[in-house]
């Protein structure tokens, strides 16, 4: 169980929005991570026991297989800029979280 958690984190959250197939699924804890400052605060909470942690992108490539019983982190970080670029390559940063399939 998550100990003084963070407000943004939800308790026994529905997971079938976020799997391309629309699986049933709940999350016992779900965030949805949407800066880093949000990740930092979650790595100062402490648990009462270890709690298993699973990192969702897209979810376009996850197939579930019923309820998860611990903390989901749905990366939502967006962004990208170009870092630096070089003679053959171009250098990006992006965010963990930025929907590549928006920008074609």
């Amino acid at each position: 169980m998550l100990a003084g958690g963070p407000d943004f984190v939800e308790r026994d959250a529905d997971l079938a929005s976020f799997n391309s197939l629309a699986l049933p699924g709940r999350a016992a804890f779900f965030a949805e991570i949407g800066s880093i400052a949000q990740l930092s605060s979650l790595a100062s909470v402490e648990t009462t026991k270890v709690v298993p942690r699973f990192v969702l992108g897209g979810g376009s490539n996850l197939v579930l297989t019923g309820d998860f019983n611990g903390l989901v982190l749905h990366m939502a970080i967006p962004g990208r800029e170009l870092a630096g670029e070089d003679a053959d390559d171009w250098y990006v940063r992006a965010g963990a979280g930025q929907n590549w399939h928006a920008l074609v």
